[in-house]
């Protein structure tokens, strides 16, 4: 046993009080027992105030745990004798627990291994360390693994026979059109690659790319590193010549000859179509998508490397309602201009009547929800503002980037329905308000809005550049005072009872609001490589060129106007 003080000097004092508390203690009238525990409490009090600590020595609980993983054959611990005389260097004398792990759970040895054997694996794909409850684990291990957060102390020990592993493999292999690549890794001595014909290579130490010719009817490949390491199951390689996709596809109304008539959500129902597919062109607008389809022909070109033709037209880019979808971030030209040209103001109607149930709902909820969604749909560089009204216009945040806000878009927690529909000065103040950027407002309400003189107000709202769109949703046959303000601001009002068209509604006077963004001509433009052809152009979509390659463009705008594009 051994004692230590942290603090001498206070111990010391603190001694001298209890002494002189047990002194004066003596004098007092109390029986021998209340004596003797006032004493004793008062040198137990003086021992904590000098920080005393007692400490009994144990012998350490200690684990050896010994990898037995396939990736450790080449270790020298895998020889027994070797392991027990290296177990021995570490821990003379030392009582230890011998422990055999790949898995998760290690396994105890009752008794020593057979010396005249070698360990053999303990069949693992991976690693699992998960040492016990310990003072300390001797690791004897290659250490292909993380140590669990919870570990006890670990002492790993090197092992040569890792470090110096002699083993070649074939890491890939893979057909590209006429050539077979082997991907080899050489860590040991020379060797040799044997490729399915009778074929060699030499395979020097190092790491190389072999590659071998293969004929139009080789639709299969095979290689094998002679036998040299031990590790003989990464020593061969097998690759398939991925059929070649054939099927032409035409997505949208009058294919053409030679082109096959799909759906859009023919290719998120067999994905085997969509394998097949060399080539699919889009033809429709993306009312006629839906977002599973236009989520799968996104990835069809941004994983499958596959080739997607977007056609322009009525029903192309913006003009088809692409404006921020996932068709639009895959494609070379942009719908909408890399700099804003209009500040969006987003309205909720949050006055008491909108509290009223539906589908399952609150109107409330469901306009704030069919709002949000709208966020996708607008030019992703345009400012937008987004709140709610009822006594006053509460906005939810700052105005941002339309990209920008998608990210965090919620009203405040604290946001209920109430108070009345106070809409006429929050659309006086934008009257009376500045700004460089056209205002488009779009407003989801029931209608229950009163204004004194909604005409004279349009007018301001259109002298300002302010247009304001109006979506009822409510019973209300009180809408005349709305109607009369966007018809003198040129804005537009539409009505939808069912909450399942809501969102589409909106992007629809969404649209409406940017205008035609196509431009009718009678030209015959030059296209180059792969289409090296005049081509006659009577509609072309006012798009913006983004990192990509111009297929043709008309020379008479100031920039000049991309026609065509490809990545």
């Amino acid at each position: 046993m051994s004692a230590t003080i942290s603090s001498p000097w206070v111990f010391a004092a603190a001694i001298v009080v209890a002494l002189v508390c047990v002194a004066l203690l003596l004098r007092v009238r109390l029986p021998l027992v209340a004596k003797s525990g006032f004493s004793g409490a008062a040198l137990l009090l003086a021992c904590a105030a000098g920080g005393i600590a007692l400490s009994w020595p144990r012998s350490p609980n200690v684990v050896v745990m010994v990898d037995l993983s396939p990736s450790t054959r080449s270790a020298s611990y895998r020889n027994p004798a070797a392991m027990r005389a290296r177990i021995e260097q570490l821990l003379p004398g030392i009582e230890h627990q011998l422990k055999f792990f790949a898995r998760g759970d290690a396994v105890e040895v009752a008794q020593s291994p057979n010396a005249s054997q070698q360990l053999p694996d303990v069949p693992e794909n991976q690693t699992q360390f998960s040492p016990p409850a310990v003072d300390a684990v001797v690791l004897i291990s290659d250490g292909q693994f993380t140590l669990p957060a919870n570990s006890p102390s670990v002492f790993a020990v090197v092992d040569a026979g890792i470090v110096n592993a002699d083993d070649a493999a074939i890491e890939s292999l893979e057909i590209r059109e006429r050539t077979a690549v082997a991907h080899v890794r050489n860590r040991g001595g020379d060797r040799v690659l044997s490729w399915k014909g009778g074929t060699q290579s030499d395979v020097a130490r190092g790491s190389f790319a072999l590659e071998r010719a293969l004929s139009e009817n080789d639709n299969s490949v095979a290689a094998r590193l002679n036998a040299g390491d031990a590790w003989p199951e990464n020593d061969a390689g097998f690759a398939l010549r991925a059929p070649r996709p054939s099927e032409r596809a035409w997505i949208g109304s009058s294919a053409p000859n030679g082109w096959r008539d799909r759906d859009g959500d023919d290719f998120v129902r067999d994905s085997s179509i969509l394998l097949n597919s060399s080539v699919i062109t889009l033809a429709a607008s993306a009312d006629e998508l839906s977002q599973a389809a236009q989520d799968t022909l996104a990835s069809y070109v941004r994983d499958l490397g596959g080739t997607l033709i977007l056609r322009g037209g009525p029903k192309g880019f913006a003009a088809g309602g692409f404006t921020g979808t996932a068709i639009d971030a895959i494609s070379p030209l942009a719908s909408s201009p890399p700099e804003p040209t209009r500040q969006w103001i987003l309205v909720v109607d949050a006055s008491g009547s909108m509290a009223a149930a539906v589908d399952g709902s609150t109107r409330f909820d469901r306009a704030v929800s069919a709002m949000q969604s709208l966020l996708f749909n607008l030019p992703p560089n345009d400012v937008v503002q987004i709140g709610s009204i009822a006594d006053q216009f509460t906005p939810w945040g700052a105005s941002q980037s339309a990209v920008e806000l998608l990210k965090n878009v919620a009203p405040p927690t604290t946001l209920t329905p109430r108070g009345p529909t106070n809409l006429e000065p929050f659309l006086q103040s934008l009257a009376n308000a500045s700004e460089p950027l056209p205002r488009e407002v779009v407003i989801i309400s029931d209608g229950e809005a009163e204004m004194d003189n909604p005409s004279e107000l349009g007018g301001a709202l259109r002298a300002a550049g302010v247009r304001p769109h109006v979506l009822l949703i409510g019973e209300t046959q009180r809408t005349a005072a709305l109607q009369d303000l966007t018809k003198a601001a040129d804005g537009q009002i539409r009505r939808e009872s069912d909450v399942q068209n809501w969102s589409a509604v909106l992007r629809t006077m969404t649209r409406m609001a940017i205008g035609d963004v196509t431009i009718a001509m009678a030209q015959r433009v030059r296209f180059d490589f792969p289409i090296d052809s005049d081509v006659a152009i009577e509609i072309l979509n006012r798009t913006w060129l983004r990192n990509a390659r111009v297929l043709a463009q008309i020379n008479e705008g100031k920039p000049r106007w991309p026609v065509a594009a490809e990545w």
